[in-house]
């Protein structure tokens, strides 16, 4: 797991932030837990090999300090805020994925809510913090909470990616 604050430069987050969530911005309705009693509002940037989005190009500056070599998926997730915190099911995004699978989370503002993720036993909280980047093993059981502060929703970026291989590291 890695965890980097102040990823963006700020002026490249703020124009981030003020296009993904501009009023004709569209976020579509979406459940997030299999019984489908929880909501969220997502926009897909890539999927299916393809851009789904021109939106996309707005991120491109961000996969390439990711050093993004494939890119699986990325979506918008943009969930309410409730009264009390909910905690949604544990799951991975890609469960076919090869072991290198790597998973990426761009907070896009701050807020109460958390990422959990679970390994073995141990269950560790990153708390969502505007311009942080989360990294982990595409393969880590985790999920997202609410958020019950004055913020309206919680907002992030998922990205599920394969990192470039530097070849000439090995020969060093």
């Amino acid at each position: 797991m890695l965890i980097i604050d102040n990823a963006l430069d700020q002026n490249y987050f703020n124009e981030l932030v003020d296009k993904f969530t501009h009023p004709t911005f569209p976020y579509f309705l979406n459940t997030v837990n299999r019984d489908g009693e929880e909501i969220q509002f997502v926009h897909g940037l890539y999927f299916d090999n393809q851009p789904q989005s021109d939106a996309y190009e707005w991120i491109e500056p961000l996969l390439d300090k990711l050093n993004v070599c494939s890119l699986v998926r990325c979506k918008l997730n943009m969930l309410p805020r409730t009264d009390t915190m909910i905690k949604n099911e544990f799951h991975v995004d890609i469960e076919t994925a090869p072991k290198n699978l790597k998973t990426a989370l761009l907070y896009l503002n701050t807020n109460n809510g958390h990422t959990m993720l679970k390994e073995s036993d141990e269950i560790e909280c990153i708390d969502s913090v505007a311009n942080r980047i989360l990294v982990f093993d595409g393969h880590t059981q985790h999920t997202g909470t609410t958020n019950t502060c004055i913020e309206k929703y919680r907002h992030v970026l998922n990205i599920d990616y394969f990192e470039s291989v530097n070849l000439t590291e090995g020969n060093k």
